[in-house]
């Protein structure tokens, strides 16, 4: 390669990283954007433990995980993985979300799904309408 073309390669590249980098950010700001549901934490503000009554339980198809209405965590969860996420990987994973409300998680030979909230799952589409992103 000449050093024209390289010079041409590490520009391409160097613009991609960048695309990735705003994308990234600008998805975890939208995330942090989120509403958050109350719900009756237990032990303060940042605990992971609270209730929720079995009325709600019940008008929400009895779904009984607690990630389900916890949508602190959900976030917290999204926007780790937006962080891990190689190149834009993680827009296929938002997508999925948003258009099952659930994500499937494979681990050892095994799988259970992440079944987020209808709010976040709102929100996402949202996002993805507004973003205008396509996987």
């Amino acid at each position: 390669m000449d050093n024209v073309s390289e010079t041409k390669v590490a520009d391409a590249i160097a613009l991609y990283k960048t695309a990735i980098a705003s994308m990234k950010k600008a998805t975890i700001t939208f995330i942090n954007s989120i509403e958050e549901i109350p719900v009756k934490r237990i032990g303060g503000e940042n605990s992971g433990c609270f209730s929720v009554s079995a009325s709600t339980v019940m008008s929400n198809n009895f779904i009984l995980s607690p990630f389900y209405y916890d949508v602190k965590k959900q976030k917290e969860t999204l926007i780790e993985l937006v962080e891990k996420s190689r190149d834009f990987e993680f827009i296929k994973v938002i997508t999925e979300i948003a258009e099952n409300g659930k994500r499937v998680i494979r681990s050892g030979g095994s799988s259970y799904h992440q079944i987020y909230a209808p709010s976040v799952v709102s929100a996402l589409k949202t996002f993805i309408k507004e973003e205008d992103v396509h996987v």
